[in-house]
């Protein structure tokens, strides 16, 4: 968000490991071909020496506040994300996620 509040970029869990995440590992670290774990970045940058716009996904999909729930999931789909920034006149207000639309649908 910049210095009049508007949107110019996101950064999301799928932004940091695209970008940081280098190659399978098994559960106790190591590399494997086939992994059962999670990743590892192979020499990570520390925390301190990034900027934000060095990470940031400046294309950033959103929504309003307004929108219906099926046209926000299509939206998500076309766009293969998994998150959507809500702005309501070019500032953000919240955040949509898979997390938030699959507790809906399953109350």
């Amino acid at each position: 968000v910049d210095d009049k509040r508007k949107l110019v970029g996101v950064i999301t869990r799928f932004d940091l490991l695209t970008q940081y995440v280098s190659r399978p590992v098994d559960s106790f670290g190591g590399s494997k071909g086939k992994h059962k774990g999670g990743f590892a970045a192979q020499n990570p940058p520390k925390a301190g020496s990034v900027a934000v716009s060095n990470v940031m996904n400046k294309q950033v999909q959103s929504v309003a506040p307004s929108m219906m729930l099926q046209t926000a999931v299509r939206k998500m789909a076309d766009a293969n994300i998994s998150d959507l920034v809500v702005v309501d006149e070019a500032i953000p207000v919240g955040m949509l996620t898979t997390k938030d639309i699959l507790k809906r649908l399953s109350r």
